[in-house]
């Protein structure tokens, strides 16, 4: 991440003794003349900067002086790492000892390494003209986070919604009490797979072997214990122990099925192979908890052996069939074990040199930051689609079509009936939406239809995206920003598309969360047939993962609350259509029944659309309504009366209260609700006047409640929306009169709205004094910090309180996200409760002024805290799911277009962010 600069000052105040003794160089120099003195210290042009992550950073200073002619002839820059415990200078970093140089601007840093959050205090020694040295004031600079992964454990956080898990739900835990390690195999000499594992030192391993030392004879099992080094492992105490010997001999080359079954309660290991016992050992009171997983070879030309093996299918289960960890090897760039190549979809493990005596052990590698989802799939006809990243509700989602035939156009590259992989996005109700695709270029167009090839999805936490096709890379994503990692997978098929899907696997962070060939003819999806051992998804249909990967079950919406009001205006459409808002939650969602004489050679059309988060549906929706009026003779220039029947079910239409439509909205998009109305302009020449709005809302018992009644004459505009508004319609001789493009205007239901608020409570240490503070922090749209009732900002060289607004800043979300750098210090309360409250607006990200670049997303925040106390321990606060969230503030609206609406009803940031504010359900 960038990060941006502001001032900051530090009061500093030193006795001259102290000055000279700590701060001039030790050099005979005589004093320059007391009227040149040296000011303006800045490290990278700021003026004692926090949050700096320039690793080479500037300095640079003015000579300020009277006296005629004066000039720097030489100058000495002295930086102390300063300890803020102590308050005292550690060590100096850097000396520069006397360079003869007139220049004082952007003189790179040239010390020891900077450190990531800490504090440096600088002074510069320059000498005049007359070779007099003139000391300056301290100055400081502190850094930022320098570590690339210093966000790594810090979440974005965002407001809850319907479908997002249950944070409070118990985490599930596989019994491990028996697991069982099972794998196919091929080997020459030996093979060692490696088991129960903390690191490379400390691991069981039981070794399969051919070709024994010291001509011993036959193909043994040889248990093994590394604690530090490695012994064979003899807890049964068996006589001149060289393992336990097979009845039967094993044969380089040949492949074979091993199977581990690890009892930690009964403390016994059982060997198979190829579905039979070969052996069962007591192991003592050796702790065989379920750890990482590995192999171990050796060579030893002395000896005559070298030992290499081709592992495939490594899989390892828990006693209630959890599925631990599961590798094909199908990929090679992605196998999980930190050494080893994949050769023909099996992973190769031997020592690097066969002259050399050696041995190495090839080991599990962490695999946090990950996810992997595989699957076989076999085109009958059209395309496959593979959906991913999906939430827990299955509502938001990526999808890969595999497309043998592709003709388009995808983010300006061209493609011309060929294979690709089109990257699509589906967000809720709204309609999805291809925007990107890549060529597949290791597979003919022929070779698609009818047989089976392979597709791996892998992503990180970093929403970094591969898709591989039979192995080779066919897309990448850097920027997927909802991507999720818990939710549902699937496939989805359109009206002509048929394909076989089989071998199903998804990991997260390496552990595998669905594992099945659908050979037991169950299918755990919630759509297509299964049958001889395959999934078949066929016509225009979805079929979405039963239950989530991670087994947490999404949180059920509340139920739609009963819908029922009429809308009524009188409308003069002085131009070519009129449109009616109505049942509006925000700009992005809301429904608009449209008039129009225009699009169908004159002829009045009723066209209905459906505004769902950003996206307009109306495809397929309009209806011919001619025979009803004609649009020339009787509608245009003509006051006429439309009056909407709304229910969760439908929106029955009437003119001059002739019904002329009943909408249906079984399957539609959008959520009906008895929201804001309005009225909408979205083209040239779209122009009209309304008059006598009026909404009735209607209970369970039929009982009407005046909602909205405008007839305008009292000349207030009831409406917000777009930009400029203000002059593109207005109220003239008591009619609300629209002109072209003027955009959506709704009324506004305050209770409904408000600004996104991140609340976390902490106690500083009762026993110790906090030295230091620091925040630092960024944002999906612009925040604000409170802390302990106090607005976050800094003191500027004269003294005055001052605010850095729209924080972090512009940035292309696409490619970097800037953060910034707060000292909170004097604002966190000693050994005591304390309180820190983020406020968001909608800014760059996702305000109207973005016009939805970077889709029509939730804001976010996040943030880590860094306490250090005076015996030099910190505590860090990042920001994850323990933070509160609500929008129950005083800023309602926030956008860089259309301004704040701020309620004063409600509690203001500064009451919010103290301890004595007592937190409820909002």
């Amino acid at each position: 991440m960038a990060m941006r600069k502001r001032n900051r000052v530090v009061a500093w105040i030193v006795a001259l003794a102290l000055l000279v003794t700590m701060m001039v160089p030790s050099l005979a120099v005589s004093a320059a003349e007391p009227d040149t003195t040296i000011q303006n210290l800045m490290v990278d042009n700021v003026t004692n900067p926090i949050g700096i992550d320039n690793k080479t950073p500037y300095f640079s200073w003015n000579m300020q002086s009277s006296v005629v002619g004066q000039k720097q002839t030489a100058y000495q820059i002295v930086v102390e790492k300063w300890n803020t415990v102590n308050d005292k200078a550690e060590k100096t970093v850097w000396d520069t000892g006397k360079v003869s140089s007139d220049v004082s601007i952007d003189i790179a840093y040239a010390g020891e390494a900077l450190q990531s959050s800490s504090t440096y205090h600088w002074h510069v020694t320059v000498w005049d003209k007359d070779d007099k040295s003139v000391v300056s004031d301290a100055a400081t600079f502190e850094m930022g986070l320098l570590e690339e992964n210093a966000f790594d454990d810090v979440h974005w956080i965002r407001m809850p919604k319907a479908g997002d898990p249950d944070p409070d739900a118990p985490e599930q835990v596989a019994d491990t009490s028996v697991y069982t390690i099972e794998s196919n195999f091929k080997f020459n000499d030996a093979v060692g797979f490696v088991f129960a594992g903390t690191d490379k030192t400390h691991f069981y391993m039981w070794q399969l072997n051919n070709n024994m030392e010291n001509g011993v004879e036959g193909s043994y099992i040889r248990p093994h214990v590394w604690n530090g080094g490695g012994a064979l492992f003899n807890p049964e105490n068996v006589g001149n122990f060289n393992g336990y010997k097979l009845d039967q001999d094993l044969v380089n080359g040949q492949t074979y099925n091993f199977k581990l079954v690890v009892d930690t309660e009964n403390k016994t290991v059982t060997t198979y192979l190829d579905g039979q016992e070969v052996n069962k050992m007591n192991t003592g009171d050796a702790n065989l908890s379920y750890g990482k997983l590995g192999f171990r070879q050796a060579t030893n030309p002395a000896q005559g052996f070298v030992e290499e093996a081709w592992i495939d299918d490594l899989k390892a289960t828990a006693k209630d069939g959890t599925i631990l960890f599961y590798q094909d090897f199908s990929l090679a760039s992605d196998t999980q074990f930190d050494g080893g190549e994949v050769v023909d979809g099996q992973l190769h493990v031997k020592c690097e040199d066969d002259n050399v005596q050696s041995d190495k052990v090839f080991f599990e590698k962490d695999t946090e930051n990950y996810y992997r989802f595989d699957v076989d799939f076999t085109i009958n006809s059209g395309k496959a689609g593979i959906m991913y990243g999906s939430n827990a509700a299955g509502s938001v989602y990526y999808y890969s079509q595999i497309n043998p035939s592709y003709t388009g156009t995808l983010n300006g590259v061209n493609y011309n009936n060929e294979p690709a992989v089109v990257q699509n996005f589906k967000d809720g109700s709204a309609a999805a939406y291809g925007f990107d695709g890549g060529k597949i270029t290791n597979v003919a167009q022929d070779d698609f239809i009818g047989k089976q090839h392979h597709v791996t999805v892998i992503a990180n936490y970093g929403k970094q995206v591969w898709i591989y096709v039979d192995g080779v890379e066919a897309k990448y994503h850097d920027r997927l920003e909802d991507f999720s990692f818990d939710g549902k997978i699937g496939f989805t098929s359109d009206a002509d598309d048929d394909v076989t899907y089989d071998n199903v696997c998804v990991k997260i962070d390496g552990q595998p969360q669905v594992l099945t060939d659908f050979s037991t003819e169950e299918n755990i999806f919630d759509n297509g047939t299964v049958k001889d051992g395959t999934l078949n998804v066929a016509g225009a249909t979805n079929a979405f993962l039963t239950g989530t990967l991670t087994g947490t079950e999404p949180v059920e919406p509340e139920p739609a609350e009963p819908v029922h009001f009429t809308y009524e205006a009188d409308l003069t459409i002085t131009g070519d259509a009129a449109g009616l808002v109505f049942s509006g939650t925000d700009s992005n969602n809301f429904y608009m029944w449209q008039l129009n004489g225009v699009d169908h050679d004159g002829q009045l059309y009723l066209r209905p659309h459906i505004w769902a988060n950003g996206t307009a549906n109306y495809n397929g929706y309009e209806v011919d309504i001619s025979q009803y009026f004609d649009f020339a003779t009787e509608i245009q220039n003509k006051q006429i009366h439309v009056k909407l029947d709304v229910t969760n079910d439908a929106v029955v239409t009437y003119i001059n209260d002739v019904k002329v439509n009943t909408f249906d909205l079984t399957g539609k998009p959008g959520t009906m609700v008895d929201g804001c109305v309005g009225f909408r302009s979205g083209a040239k020449g779209e122009t009209f006047k309304a008059d006598n709005l009026k909404v009735v809302s209607y209970d369970a018992e039929g009982t009407e409640t005046v909602k909205y009644d405008y007839n305008f004459d009292d000349g207030i505009n009831p409406f917000g929306g777009s930009a400029g508004q203000a002059s593109s319609s207005q109220i003239v001789d008591g009619q609300f009169v629209v002109a072209e493009n003027a955009g959506v205007l709704m009324t506004k239901d305050l209770s409904k709205l408000g600004m996104p608020m991140f609340r976390k409570s902490f106690d500083t240490a009762a026993e110790k004094e906090v030295v230091s503070a620091k925040v630092y922090a960024s944002s999906l749209g612009v925040y604000d910090l409170y802390v302990n009732g106090e607005r976050v900002g800094y003191t500027n060289a004269d003294g005055e309180k001052m605010y850095d607004e729209m924080k972090p800043g512009w940035t292309d979300y696409n490619e970097r996200i800037l953060y910034y750098s707060h000292d909170i210090t004097d604002l966190v309360k000693q050994h005591g409760s304390n309180v820190i409250l983020a406020t968001m607006g909608s800014g760059w990200w996702t305000g109207r002024v973005s016009y939805g670049t970077y889709g029509y997303k939730d804001m976010a925040f996040m943030a880590k805290t860094i306490i250090t106390y005076s015996d030099g321990s910190q505590e860090v606060i990042n920001t994850d799911s323990s933070w509160k969230t609500s929008k129950n503030g005083v800023i309602r609206e926030a956008d860089i277009w259309d301004g704040e609406t701020y309620d004063a009803n409600y509690p203001s940031p500064a009451e919010i962010s103290t301890s004595d504010y007592v937190e409820d359900e909002s």
